[in-house]
């Protein structure tokens, strides 16, 4: 009962968030799967680069998730929330984000297969399917997902901090990700609503180390980046923000879309509301596995 009423204040949340006027709510159309994304934008001159894979959309309600250890000093879950923010006509309309697939000096694990799934619209549980129907259809998540993935300069020890209470250097770890992105793709093609700025950046790692974010956390709902980063090989000048992006660790495609919807809330500006006893759940039934959302 208990998680019931939680996945309801979710609902509830964000339904006020993302549909300010409900009395005037109607059923939104049904996403046209017909009309999906382009291909993956390249800077100009760019090689594409694509992976030798086929997408295979993972079993559901039949999965083992690994339960964190909680942040210190914290209520416990394993995400660090940054201040909820007013509430402002940018929670509806289209975004197209960017995700990239990154991790550490070193290692060899590629964009994983069931990336791609990530924003089917037909895809009960992937990242676009959950907030146009969170959102009652006010809310569509266009996205992309980076053909490589990115690889930091130095391993994950050169970018922890001293102590769990300090966030640790992931702004630096961002900035070197970006760098490398920013070589390869166009990044305005991820600015939909023209304001200069990519509309979100989900940078998604295959582990999280303690202390890279902050103690035990295994996402964050911003870049760490001090100042704006600068594209300099879009097709017309676009700026990242630190508020409109997240990092993530994503090790399976229940993770990683649970974790981007999760991180996604807060840059709308939503507090935390999950439940996590989803993580100490064995084969839950799909209509009890919230998968942390």
């Amino acid at each position: 009962m208990a998680r019931r009423n939680q996945r309801l204040m979710l609902c509830l949340t964000l339904a006020g968030l993302l549909c300010p006027a409900l009395a005037a709510w109607r059923p939104a159309p049904p996403v046209d799967a017909t009309a999906l994304e382009p291909e993956f934008p390249l800077r100009p001159g760019a090689v594409r680069r694509v992976p030798a894979v086929t997408a295979v959309r993972p079993a559901t309600g039949n999965h083992t998730v690994t339960q964190p250890a909680p942040r210190p000093a914290t209520d416990g879950h394993s995400s660090t929330q940054p201040v909820a923010k007013p509430v402002t006509a940018r929670h509806t309309g289209t975004r197209r984000a960017l995700v990239l697939f990154a991790g550490f000096a070193g290692e060899t694990a590629p964009v994983p297969a069931w990336a791609e799934d990530l924003f089917d619209p037909d895809l009960p549980g992937s990242f676009r399917h959950f907030y146009h129907t969170m959102s009652f259809g006010r809310l569509q998540m266009e996205g992309a997902v980076a053909p490589r993935r990115y690889l930091a300069s130095q391993p994950a020890t050169a970018y922890l901090a001293d102590d769990d209470f300090e966030p640790g250097q992931y702004g630096r770890f961002t900035r070197e990700i970006l760098e490398q992105a920013d070589r390869d793709l166009d990044f305005s093609a991820f600015d939909r609503t023209g304001d200069g700025v990519v509309d979100v950046v989900f940078i998604v790692l295959e582990h999280t180390p303690a202390r890279f974010l902050l103690g035990n956390a295994t996402g964050v709902g911003r870049l760490g980046l001090e100042e704006d980063y600068v594209a300099t090989g879009s097709a017309r000048p676009v700026r990242v923000r630190n508020a409109q992006g997240t990092l993530q660790r994503g090790r399976s495609f229940t993770e990683a879309a649970a974790s981007m919807a999760h991180e996604y809330g807060h840059v709308l500006g939503l507090p935390d509301l999950y439940n996590t006893d989803f993580v100490r759940q064995v084969g839950a039934p799909p209509e009890d596995d919230s998968a942390g959302i």
